[in-house]
């Protein structure tokens, strides 16, 4: 046993931002992409405003690469923790990587991908990721809060290979 005590639970959007935050942030929005969800939460003066989510989160992404590369879901998970970013010039060459492959027999094989393959994909749907929530943000009441950012924008990820960008 521990012999620890919780005192609390909090939501993850909001302890992702009281981790963000300081005391003179004026506006902050922190997205935090989930394995299922991705969460969006404003902060004003330090203060929580209020949560968006969307249904879409990093285990969409890998079911993506799976599919788009032809390779098992946990092979693609693994190129994605291992070699996927979202900038651009992450991995310019195309240097390839192993991952197993199902065929059309049923027969596991070892096949090449490329690491810019990979990053492709995930660039294109980290850029949809980002419409979506884009889209979200500027339907919501928060619409006007973010045209007004100081600072910028975090973006919180478990499911991606960067722990934070900033705008």
């Amino acid at each position: 046993k521990s012999h620890i005590e919780v005192d609390g639970i909090v939501a993850s959007p909001y302890a992702s931002g009281l981790a963000m935050c300081q005391e003179n942030d004026d506006r902050i929005i922190v997205i935090e992409v989930g394995g299922s969800t991705t969460s969006v939460s404003f902060w004003y003066n330090g203060a929580f405003s209020g949560v968006k989510n969307v249904p879409i989160g990093g285990g969409h992404l890998t079911l993506s690469l799976s599919k788009e590369l032809g390779i098992s879901y946990a092979d693609a998970e693994r190129l994605k923790v291992l070699y996927g970013s979202a900038i651009s010039y992450a991995y310019e060459s195309d240097e390839n990587v192993m991952a197993a492959v199902l065929d059309e027999n049923d027969v596991l094989r070892m096949q090449q991908v490329s690491k810019s393959s990979i990053n492709n994909i995930v660039q294109e749907k980290v850029a949809q990721l980002a419409d979506l929530l884009n889209n979200q943000i500027s339907e919501s009441e928060f619409n006007d809060f973010s045209k007004k950012l100081d600072f910028g924008l975090t973006i919180s990820c478990a499911c991606f290979c960067f722990n934070s960008w900033f705008i």
